[in-house]
């Protein structure tokens, strides 16, 4: 029999299991939040705010339901896993969230608890449940309003950039000098992009050059300045700009060092100086081409750079950029047209003068008050003067032929030895004139090239004209022709004025010269040298200009390959000649030939007829075609001697209406163009047309007999 006493603690520990689990029972049914007790991943307990959670009646209909028919189907298998790793004893989160699934199957945001209850030597899990889905709405409405408020600043900013870049693009449109465009790049940029901005541009073989530096502090600015402006232009390779013009891409840096060309010196000094925190250098690119670069930093403002600043940069690097490159332009613009106004300039003095010697002792000749001596010196000025012209207008339209791509060579097998030879000779008289002594000196067994002999003697003239217009009195001309395996060097020296440092980049440049003011020492068109550039390179070679300065002399430098030509003929191409005076025999060579002189400028007629004349021919002189053409059956000649440019019909349907005469004899009778249409593809078309011969203007009487006497003269096969 048991003592009383135990029977009542007994008693009394049952009585305050009860009053604990009623007390238990009662906090979860005041709960607010649902709870449920499952074992065996089966539900044994939940309160009633658990089945009004998920829409049942009572907590009763949810007993023994296994906890996968409470759960979204996506969270079922991570919510068990949870379970098992809790009664593993493992750590799993405190709170998660998942998905619900109502009675009705419809889906709510919970959040819950889990946690282990040991009773009676049995383990649960104890997990409380709570309705999230208001703080999901508020959740999500507060995220709509950070992203709409984020929209709006984004389209404030927006705004602000297409005003900043609006004003920037204008401002910067204003002027037309890339020095100031580039410093107002800078003002511009501060303190918008940044508290410092540097502007440099890209020069030859990868140097850059500081150009601005702006600050909000103007002193400071200026100190900036001066410490870059001091800097000569130097090579940036490794830097960040140097990276920026070549790649054409910008970036953000967080380092100082190889930012700015230079390395570690006072560059990375003026970084540390200034409180560098970051950097964006922007490559300003233009039609394809870097113009330099835009280096933004801060310092003291405390800002960091973020992808929309390097975007804002790029749009004002590229509107920079646009207009530096319109700048360039049209400083490109205003240089050509000083020189073709420079150039218009020279050529009127280099026109007049020669005309001018002409006019003069023409007049002086017509005045009869001469003396024989006096004569034969003016007739002497006025051939000079007379080849000076043609030589400058053979230049003239050699450089329109280069221009418009229309020049072309005659290839032959060449000997260079007979063109330096030609060359030679025909500058020796202006040589001797001044005292100038040649010294040429020659490779042995020297091959034969392809080229035009005629284009190569005008390049080898054309530097030893030049050497010897520049070369002072008693100087000195050293002219060498040497042949490698593959090249042949023609190399021509002076002791002349030589070329200053900063002309000889542009030596080779069309109407460029040294000294373009009316008091130079030195005539000429500034074509001479640009021709021989086109026409050596036409050959595929090469042409160096080589001076130690000013008053040091000057070396030119061709280079040519030596390739014959498929097909080339084993002869050697000589240079064409200006034909020797011929001495009038004692009889005349066209004694009894009818020649038709046609020419609507009667000077002209009257030359030609007088050439001819004196030979011994019969002329018949006529101003037009129409007068030519009812000449021809009364006047029956063995010759017609047309221009091409008249007024009315012109040479060309002269000769045509001479043919379409066959079967007469008179359609085939030889025709001579004599004409100031001067191309080869004018040649070429006088010659379809009719004409049997092609003579341009200025005419050389000897050379115009000479073609006047092959024409005539009978050969078998030619009627």
């Amino acid at each position: 029999m048991k003592d009383g006493s135990e029977e009542d603690q007994a008693a009394d520990v049952v009585r305050e299991l009860r009053e604990n689990k009623a007390r238990l029972d009662a906090v979860f049914e005041a709960s607010r939040d649902g709870i449920i007790v499952e074992e065996d991943e089966r539900i044994v307990y939940a309160n009633k705010a658990y089945s009004e959670l998920y829409g049942y009646d009572s907590p009763e209909q949810l007993l023994g339901r296994h906890v996968s028919e409470v759960q979204a189907p996506e969270d079922n298998e991570r919510m068990l896993e949870f379970g098992r790793r809790r009664l593993a004893g493992e750590t799993v989160p405190v709170l998660y969230e998942f998905k619900g699934r109502k009675r009705d199957g419809k889906l709510i945001d919970l959040e819950a608890s889990v946690s282990l209850s040991v009773s009676e030597g049995r383990t649960r899990i104890v997990t409380v449940v709570r309705d999230i889905a208001e703080r999901k709405r508020v959740e999500e409405q507060r995220r709509q309003f950070i992203r709409e408020q984020a929209a709006r600043m984004e389209a404030e900013a927006s705004e602000q950039r297409a005003v900043f870049l609006a004003e920037a693009g204008a401002i910067l449109a204003s002027s037309l000098d890339y020095e100031t465009t580039l410093a107002t790049t800078a003002r511009l940029a501060v303190p918008t992009l940044g508290d410092w901005c540097l502007v440099a541009v890209a020069e030859n073989e990868g140097h850059v050059r500081p150009i601005a530096v702006a600050h909000p502090d103007p002193q400071r600015a200026q100190w900036a300045e001066a410490l870059f402006r001091r800097r000569e232009a130097e090579r940036a390779e490794g830097s960040a700009i140097a990276e920026a013009i070549r790649t054409r891409r910008p970036k953000i840096y967080t380092r100082t060092a190889g930012i700015l060309p230079g390395g570690s010196g006072p560059e990375t000094a003026f970084l540390e100086a200034i409180g560098f925190a970051s950097a964006m250098v922007v490559p300003m690119v233009a039609r394809g081409r870097a113009l330099g670069a835009i280096v933004l930093i801060v310092a003291e403002s405390g800002r960091r750079y973020r992808l929309a600043d390097l975007l804002l940069a790029q749009a004002l690097a590229g509107r920079a950029a646009m207009a530096v490159d319109n700048a360039l332009l049209h400083r490109e613009v205003h240089q050509a047209s000083s020189l073709k106004d420079e150039f218009l300039a020279t050529l009127s003095h280099e026109l007049r003068t020669p005309l001018n010697a002409i006019l003069g002792w023409s007049r002086l000749l017509r005045a009869g008050r001469l003396s024989p001596e006096k004569q034969e010196r003016a007739l002497d000025a006025i051939e000079r003067n007379a080849v000076a012209q043609v030589h400058l207008v053979s230049d003239i339209l050699d450089v329109s032929r280069i221009i418009t791509g229309r020049l072309r060579l005659d290839v032959r097998t060449v000997d260079m030895g007979s063109v330096i030879d030609a060359a030679v000779d025909s500058m020796r008289p202006a040589a001797d004139a001044k005292g100038v002594r040649f010294f040429c000196t020659a490779g042995p067994s020297l091959p034969l090239l392809a080229g035009d002999p005629d284009r190569l003697l005008q390049v080898v003239w054309n530097l030893l004209s030049n050497a010897v217009k520049f070369t002072p009195r008693g100087g000195r001309i050293d002219l060498s022709l040497l042949a490698s395996a593959s090249q042949m060097t023609v190399r021509v020296s002076d002791t002349g004025i030589g070329i200053r440092r900063d002309f000889l980049p542009y030596v080779f440049d069309r109407f460029r010269q040294a000294d373009p003011t009316p008091t130079r020492l030195h005539g000429g068109l500034g074509l001479g040298l640009s021709i021989v550039r086109h026409l050596v390179e036409l050959h595929g070679g090469t042409v160096q200009a080589e001076s130690a300065g000013f008053n040091r002399g000057a070396t030119f430098v061709v280079t040519l390959p030596i390739a014959p030509p498929e097909g080339a003929g084993d002869e050697a191409g000589r240079p064409s000649q200006e034909a020797a005076p011929v001495s009038s025999p004692a009889q005349p060579r066209l004694a009894g030939i009818r020649v038709l002189v046609v020419d609507d400028d009667p000077d002209a007629r009257e030359l030609l007829a007088t050439v001819l004349e004196h030979e011994g021919a019969i002329t018949l002189q006529a101003a037009s075609a129409l007068e030519a053409l009812a000449s021809l059956e009364p006047f029956q000649p063995h010759l017609l001697i047309a221009d091409i440019g008249m007024p009315g019909e012109d040479g060309y349907g002269l000769v045509r209406r001479l043919r379409s005469m066959a079967p007469a004899p008179i359609s085939r009778i030889p025709a001579i163009a004599v004409t100031a249409y001067a191309r080869p593809e004018d040649q070429a078309t006088a010659l379809s047309a009719g004409y049997t011969r092609h003579v341009p203007k200025p005419v050389d009487p000897p050379a115009l007999l000479e073609v006047v006497i092959d024409a005539v003269t009978p050969r078998p096969g030619r009627s």
